[in-house]
């Protein structure tokens, strides 16, 4: 038997869910869309597998985000909003987006953003859950962040 020229490839150790987070979040990030000013933390933590307690606490900057996995593990019983199925629930989209229904939505909505916006905007903004709007990263960037926006510049 001829042995392979090919090294065994073995799994890749999964990837815990801060660093998850910080790997997506670094893109819109570096661009200015959202999150603290920390592009260069956020892609040294990201990109070495990173120091879990600092990406906990960049996470938690992220205004327009974090939130989201906040509702997401609450309405999941998960209490890590940075568990790595909540973050790909936000990012990605999974089965975890099913338990967060129109009425938690819709109450997270009007906390965050109710304040924010004249009668016209939240009348639209409001009506989204119903219409199967789910806590997704496209949902806030499509969705909240034109109507909203969440810069960091203001």
């Amino acid at each position: 038997m001829l042995a392979s020229a090919e090294p065994a490839l073995r799994p890749a150790a999964p990837i815990s869910g801060p660093v998850l987070f910080a790997r997506y979040a670094y893109g819109p990030n570096r661009l200015g869309y959202c999150g603290p000013d920390a592009i260069e933390e956020l892609f040294g933590e990201g990109t070495s597998g990173g120091d879990d307690r600092a990406l906990r606490e960049l996470a938690r900057s992220f205004e327009g985000a974090f939130p989201y996995l906040e509702l997401i593990a609450q309405a999941n019983s998960i209490a890590d909003p940075l568990d790595r199925r909540v973050v790909e629930a936000y990012w990605l989209g999974n089965p975890l987006l099913d338990a967060v229904g129109p009425g938690l939505l819709g109450e997270s909505l009007a906390s965050r953003f109710k304040p924010r916006l004249g009668p016209d905007g939240w009348r639209w903004l409001s009506a989204t859950p119903a219409a199967r709007a789910v806590p997704v990263h496209a949902f806030h960037v499509l969705d909240v962040f034109p109507r909203i926006g969440l810069l960091r510049s203001g």
